[in-house]
């Protein structure tokens, strides 16, 4: 039976729970049809597209549709948005459950779903050969007869008032030889292209389709995906507010207790159990423990003075986590609880000030809290809120009763999805050569906006196009509107390909850089696909023709040596086109002015060589350089 390949590009059956009346029958994937009933859980894998009846605490899991690294809650509504990632009562092909359960009908199975085209376009993947590396035999044959026809006169010439016939057979071959080499440029740029590929190779950059080299020459609009590509797929720590007070990490010492109690919370409030298995983490609890380990905490040392003695994992239903733990040095009983600020709100009384001073919490510092929450969320961060209850140590302690109540709270700390740190720069220079840069993504308008802002796309506070209005729009229309736009949000994987065809349309060369799954349609679309060799999706990097590392400067020097190898190519051709009229100007020198007797004929011929092989030498070193 066909196997359906998930993210990782891993084949597998995916067995669905279809109901038939009040009976549940299990069906292969392939087999569902629309309008059929399907019901799942946590860690299913979504077959189809479905509009859900019901919604039970229900979290998904939509990186690889639309980059966004925070789960999804879905509720079983009757409202609908016009584009379909928008729509919060529906899941999607190729998601997975994180949480909770649902039930819903079958809107779309198989190749008509987002996650079907997807599929679709990557399967159709092709290597190309170069049009800078074919041989055009009709074209080559007619400029032969052309140079047979301005070398005949010559020749005749010598055979009418010359007797030496051996002379004027070497010549003719000589000169034919010569004429041939300096008339195939594709030998030139075979020179050219491999030496650029050998380059770009020891960077780290593959090319896995020489027909990449056609388009790098005029590439004019580079077009980037932003999570994973713009932005790395983890999350950061980007402020702690302790009280009501940002606090500027750079001026931090250990001397604050405050902080050093925040930054231990970070180290052992999560579910790690074995220090191994750091990367087995949610992404908020990789950028807590990360962050700590860059102030110089050790996650080993922390967890080998505390001793483990309760927990409550994080669950949707109640939007917070617990862990207790026996302070071996102190000998007293520690609860850090981390989650959503509201619910941890309700478990605190009071809170600490930087200074250690201990405040109750009032009305005026609820509201400053909930501004500040407000804030981040509105720039596309993510804020959790951590508290911290102890108690001195004795027997027969009630770790669930104690765990509930009784917490100050600690701190608020914001995260964000940060661009990469060399994001800018290659904007920067890409633009200063010439070339225009867009962003495509899945995300939501408000983090796309900020992500755009700091890595330096423009205007995209006032022109942006999302998935929304490519709904209503012809891809004419989207080619019409694009042209003042950097930044297009809310797209579909299928939306995104419908931009790249658009611009593509308008006669520009496109690169599209993209890791996930639901880059793939746009990489097949675009002149140059461009993926990582480690980061990105089996999907991308099997769709994509270019490999790079996982840096953006890598794409700023692919595009630097396409526009190298262009100007490499014309310098060759305008040499050879001159050294060819100079073997025919000297050709007829010789057939005019020099008396033919054999010494004679043989120095002619060595100049003749001697000049073509240094003439030759000096356009392969303006190949190499």
């Amino acid at each position: 039976m066909k196997k359906r390949k998930n993210s990782r590009g891993e084949g597998f059956e995916n067995i669905v729970k279809v109901m038939m009346g009040e009976e549940i029958t299990l069906k292969n994937e392939e087999e569902l049809n629309k309008g059929e009933l399907v019901i799942f859980q946590t860690g299913d894998i979504i077959p189809a597209d479905i509009v859900l009846l019901e919604a039970n605490n229900l979290e998904m899991d939509e990186f690889d549709l639309t980059g966004e690294i925070k789960p999804v809650r879905k509720k079983a509504t009757e409202k609908e948005t016009v584009t379909t990632l928008e729509r919060s009562n529906m899941v999607f092909r190729g998601t997975k459950v994180l949480r909770g359960s649902g039930k819903g009908i079958v809107l779309a199975a198989g190749e008509d779903t987002e996650y079907g085209k997807i599929l679709i376009q990557a399967s159709k993947t092709v290597i190309k050969t170069s049009g800078l590396l074919r041989y055009n035999f009709p074209l080559q044959l007619k400029q032969d007869i052309y140079l047979q026809i301005l070398i005949i006169p010559a020749l005749l010439w010598m055979l009418l008032y010359r007797a030496n016939l051996e002379f004027i057979l070497y010549l003719y071959l000589a000169t034919n030889l010569w004429l041939i080499v300096f008339e195939h440029q594709v030998i030139f740029n075979y020179i050219i292209l491999n030496i650029s590929n050998r380059f770009l190779f020891k960077k780290g950059i593959f090319i896995r389709d020489f027909s990449v080299f056609d388009s790098l020459i005029d590439i004019d609009v580079v077009c980037f995906d932003k999570t994973g590509v713009i932005t790395s797929r983890d999350m950061d720590v980007s402020g702690i507010i302790i009280g009501s007070q940002k606090i500027d990490i750079k001026s931090y010492t250990r001397k604050n207790e405050i902080l050093t109690c925040v930054f231990n919370g970070f180290v052992l409030c999560n579910d790690l159990v074995f220090t191994e298995e750091l990367f087995k983490l949610n992404p908020i609890d990789k950028a807590l423990i990360h962050f700590a380990k860059e102030h110089g905490f050790s996650v080993e040392e922390i967890r080998k003075g505390y001793e483990r003695v309760y927990e409550l994992p994080f669950s949707s239903e109640n939007r917070y986590m617990v862990a207790g733990y026996v302070d071996k040095i102190n000998k007293n009983i520690l609860f850090y609880a981390k989650g959503d600020p509201e619910v941890i709100f309700t478990k605190c009384n009071r809170y600490v000030t930087l200074f250690g001073e201990v405040k109750k919490i009032d009305g005026n510092f609820l509201l400053m809290i909930r501004e500040v929450c407000n804030n981040a969320l509105q720039k596309g961060s993510s804020v959790i809120a951590m508290a911290l209850k102890t108690l001195d140590y004795f027997d027969n302690v009630d770790y669930d009763s104690e765990s509930k109540e009784g917490y100050i709270l600690l701190s608020l700390i914001i995260l964000e999805n940060l661009p990469r740190k060399e994001a800018g720069f290659v904007l920067r220079k890409l633009k200063e050569a010439g070339l225009r840069c867009l962003m495509l993504t899945g995300d939501i308008t408000a983090t796309a906006q900020r992500i755009a802002e700091e890595v330096g796309f423009k205007n995209t506070g006032k022109y942006l196009i999302t998935g929304k209005d490519i709904e209503k729009m012809s891809i004419s229309e989207v080619s019409l509107q694009s042209d003042d736009v950097e930044l297009f949000t809310r797209l579909s994987p299928s939306q995104k390909g419908i931009v790249v065809e658009a611009l593509k349309r308008k006669g520009h060369r496109v690169a599209m850089i993209g890791d996930g799954v639901n880059d793939v349609i746009a990489l097949k679309l675009a002149d140059i696909s461009i993926s990582f060799k480690e980061k990105s999706s089996v999907l991308a990097q099997k769709t994509s023709k270019v490999l790079i590392n996982n840096d953006l400067r890598d794409v700023l020097q692919l595009i630097m040596t396409g526009k190298k190898i262009g100007n490499k190519i014309k310098i060759t051709n305008y040499l050879r086109i001159i050294v060819q009229v100079l073997l025919l100007v000297l050709v007829y020198y010789i057939s005019i002015s020099v008396n033919v007797t054999k010494p004679l004929a043989l120095n002619s011929l060595n100049v003749i060589n001697f000049t073509m092989s240094a003439a030759f030498l000096i356009i392969i070193f303006f190949s190499i350089i």
